[in-house]
């Protein structure tokens, strides 16, 4: 059954649905997978899956594709921290009802008290202790700060030590296939085709 998010700290509702599994992003037409799908997964596991294995269709999205669909649940007010720490904003407490969809794996899941989302990007990075390490896209909420939610923008996230260390989720995107202009040409032309057909026999 298809949820549409009603929750009143979102001043764009509607614009993420949720299918119990993924939401769909309404903006870009694009599915995002639900965290626990990738749960305990590295992510060269992950990179397997999607190509010949249980999660073919999706891709590991880019930071970049992240922070897009972070602008459309957040009405495009977006605030990201690089390095290790964390922004706090009460513009970005909508990030709470996308983490009660996506973020529910084992180790990153929402709870009473607080919920966050660790997920890996596309990214690659090496640093001298963290070689290979993926970037990470954090986001989530805490009780203690009230009505206030956070985004961490990492170039190395906690635990990313390499792509072949387990970790916990991934963002996972299938995008939407958009019809090139000639096939759209084309049934705009049959469309005008019918509608003339019908008012020739009308007339």
């Amino acid at each position: 059954m298809v949820l549409a998010i009603t929750t009143s700290c979102l001043s764009n509702a509607g614009l993420i649905t949720d299918h119990d599994g993924y939401v769909t992003d309404s903006v870009t037409g694009w599915q995002w997978l639900d965290a626990r799908f990738t749960d305990n997964m590295s992510y060269n596991d992950v990179l397997a899956s999607t190509t010949s294995g249980s999660l073919i269709g999706w891709e590991i999205a880019s930071t970049s594709e992240v922070l897009g669909l972070l602008l459309h649940q957040n009405n495009n007010v977006l605030i990201p921290t690089t390095g290790t720490g964390r922004t706090w904003d009460t513009s970005i407490f909508s990030f709470k009802a996308l983490v009660m969809m996506l973020g529910d794996g084992s180790y990153y899941g929402d709870n009473a008290n607080h919920g966050y989302l660790n997920g890996m990007t596309t990214e690659i990075s090496s640093y001298s202790n963290r070689a290979g390490a993926p970037r990470t896209v954090q986001i989530g909420w805490w009780s203690d700060k009230v009505a206030q939610g956070f985004l961490r923008d990492d170039s190395w996230g906690p635990e990313s030590h390499s792509a072949t260390n387990i970790r916990t989720n991934t963002w996972l995107v299938k995008k939407a296939e958009v019809p090139e202009p000639s096939t759209l040409a084309i049934f705009a032309l049959g469309m005008i085709g019918l509608a003339s057909r019908r008012f020739k026999k009308q007339s």
